[in-house]
């Protein structure tokens, strides 16, 4: 007989971790975008657009993780979906700049996710 796969109750900071470094990754494909379109130097806006994809991008670092062979939660797969309908809904959304920033700044954030990220799930690691 084969056993049936069994959910996985995953740790919230894992989840918070997963969360606070995809959206470090995101932020930091955010400024090399924006790099090599507009220059080194330049500025960044933080737009309705921009906030949807980081949502998604937390979103789908929280929940998109999952063990070989377990059996997938609804509320993981309501998320990696409210995930993909940010991103695409994304495209659709008005595009009023609500706050411009150096992308100094976002790396800064991007570095400051990492590290928040990394610390989260060190310390949930520890026995």
């Amino acid at each position: 007989m084969t056993e049936k796969p069994q959910a996985v109750r995953v740790h919230p900071a894992i989840r918070l971790g997963g969360a606070f470094m995809a959206v470090a990754v995101v932020l930091a494909v955010m400024v090399f975008i924006g790099m090599s379109t507009r220059g080194i130097f330049s500025t960044a806006e933080i737009n309705p657009r921009l906030l949807c994809i980081v949502l998604a991008a937390a979103l789908i670092g929280a929940f998109a993780p999952a063990a070989a062979g377990r059996r997938d939660s609804t509320s993981r797969i309501v998320a990696l979906f409210l995930a993909v309908v940010l991103a695409i809904g994304s495209r659709f959304v008005p595009n009023p700049t609500f706050y411009v920033v150096e992308q100094g700044w976002l790396v800064a954030y991007a570095i400051l996710f990492l590290l928040a990220s990394l610390i989260l799930r060190r310390q949930t690691m520890k026995p």
